[in-house]
């Protein structure tokens, strides 16, 4: 993972692990008429597959060899860093082949990784506002946590974005405690008799 060079630069590296090990898959796009030359380090690289170029951006992501496969089930889990480091990265690799030959062997496809630092997550946000007993997600995510802990990469105020996060992520881990304590005085004066809880999702 490199950091943001401009905010028309996007960047996320995946770790993917299965039966067979593990393996990275790079995403970036940059919105301008030229790639940035950090992007430059990128080239010369031995990949399996290679779809950079010039291109808009629906015509980047029509381009993505993805399909959807019927089913099959998963779950996502999430936790934010301020950054990135060697041994961060190193040992998410290791989760990654740990984690995805224990899946094969029950009958998992495959345990992704993303890194994608959210170090400003929730700076220009407005005021508007499935769980798997067991999953090996926590102990994982516990394992990298330390890791990035000791790097100086997180701490645990870091809030967790909540496209990732399970089910059973408190609304202070989504939103920090502050926040939460606003949500709930709208919410106690907005819907007294708590209807919307009906609709499920996190709990305030």
């Amino acid at each position: 993972m490199l950091p943001r060079v401009a905010s028309a630069s996007q960047l996320i590296t995946t770790l993917n692990g299965n039966a067979l090990g593990a393996g990275a898959m790079g995403l970036f796009f940059y919105d301008g008429p030229e790639k940035p030359a950090i992007f430059d380090l990128f080239d010369g690289l031995a990949t399996i597959l290679d779809n950079t170029g010039q291109k808009s951006f629906p015509d980047l992501v029509a381009s993505f060899p993805s399909y959807l496969v019927a089913n099959v089930r998963g779950t996502f889990a999430t936790f934010s860093t301020s950054g990135v480091a060697a041994r961060f990265l190193d040992a998410v690799r290791a989760e990654a082949e740990a984690i995805g030959q224990v899946s094969a062997l029950h009958n998992g496809t495959t345990v992704s990784y993303d890194i994608e630092p959210f170090t400003q997550y929730g700076q220009h946000a407005t005021d508007s506002a499935y769980p798997h007993g067991d999953s090996l997600l926590p102990q994982s995510l516990a394992t990298l946590k330390q890791v990035a802990k000791d790097e100086g990469i997180y701490q645990d105020s870091f809030v967790a974005y909540p496209n990732y996060a399970t089910a059973d992520t408190t609304a202070e881990a989504l939103y920090g405690a502050a926040n939460v304590r606003r949500l709930r005085a709208i919410r106690d004066r907005i819907d007294p008799d708590r209807v919307m809880d009906l609709a499920g999702g996190f709990s305030l």
